[in-house]
C-alpha cells in the first residue's frame, strides 16, 4: 500500500501528510480510538450512507487520521540514527526498524516563483506500508492509523458496496506521530531498560 501526499507543518508545528485516496482504502487501513471516538448510531450510518450513495452534490472535507513512526534505538545500529520526522523534515528516507513502514520524501521547486506560504517548494512524500504486514494487522486489529476525525464517513464507506464507492476519492490529513523505544536508566533496578515513549497519546486525544 502507497499514500502519497504533500508533506508540510500545521500552524508551523505539526508534521502532516495531505492528499486524496480512495475513501475505501483508507476505512480498510484505519480504526477508531474508542478512547475518543463514538459509537456510529444506526440512523446515523444511514444517513451518511444514503448521502453516499444517492446525493448529486457530493462534498466531503478531509478526514483525519494519524500514524506512529515507530523507531527502537535500542537495537544494533540504531542508537545514532535521527529521529524519523528529522530525516523526513530534511528530505531522508525513513525506514522504521520495528515494522514495514517506510517513507520517502521528495521535493518540487518552483523557479523563483513563491506561492502564499513564502516558499518557491513544496514537499511531497510516498508513505508505504507492506501489503502481507498490513493484512496481518488488519485481521488482528491492530489497524497502522487512528481515525482522529471523519470515522462516521469511513465507518459507513466500509459498509457500502458498488462501483460508485469503490472509485471515490476524498481528502485526507495524515498526522505524524513518534512512537520511539530508547534506553534509560531505571534508579529502581539499577539497570539501563528499553522504554517507549508514547506521549503523543495526550495529543492524539485532544
Amino acid at each position: 500500500m502507497i499514500i502519497r501526499g504533500i508533506l508540510d507543518k500545521s500552524l508551523s508545528k505539526q508534521t502532516c501528510i495531505r492528499g486524496f485516496a480512495r475513501i475505501k482504502e483508507l476505512a480498510k487501513v484505519s480504526k477508531a480510538n474508542p478512547d475518543y471516538q463514538r459509537e456510529l448510531l444506526d440512523r446515523q450510518q444511514k444517513v451518511i450512507s444514503n448521502f453516499l450513495t444517492e446525493e448529486t452534490y457530493l462534498f466531503f472535507p478531509e478526514v483525519i487520521l494519524s500514524i506512529k513512526l515507530k523507531h527502537d534505538f535500542t537495537k544494533k545500529g540504531a542508537e545514532k540514527a535521527a529521529s524519523p520526522l528529522t530525516l523526513i523534515e530534511s528530505k531522508k528516507p525513513f525506514s522504521s526498524n520495528v515494522d514495514s513502514l517506510r517513507i520517502r520524501p521528495s521535493e518540487k521547486k518552483y523557479n523563483k516563483t513563491f506561492d502564499t506560504s513564502g516558499r518557491d517548494e513544496i514537499k511531497i512524500v510516498e508513505l508505504e506500508f507492506d501489503e502481507g504486514e498490513l493484512i496481518k494487522l488488519i485481521a488482528a486489529k491492530q489497524h497502522p492509523f487512528h481515525r482522529i476525525d471523519g470515522n462516521h464517513r469511513l465507518s459507513a464507506a466500509e459498509q457500502i458496496k458498488g462501483d460508485r464507492i469503490d472509485t471515490m476519492d476524498i481528502p485526507f490529513c495524515i498526522v505524524l506521530f513518534e512512537e520511539l523505544t530508547t534506553e534509560k536508566f531505571n534508579p529502581i533496578t539499577e539497570r539501563n531498560e528499553a522504554v517507549t515513549d508514547k506521549s503523543y497519546e495526550k495529543f492524539e486525544r485532544v
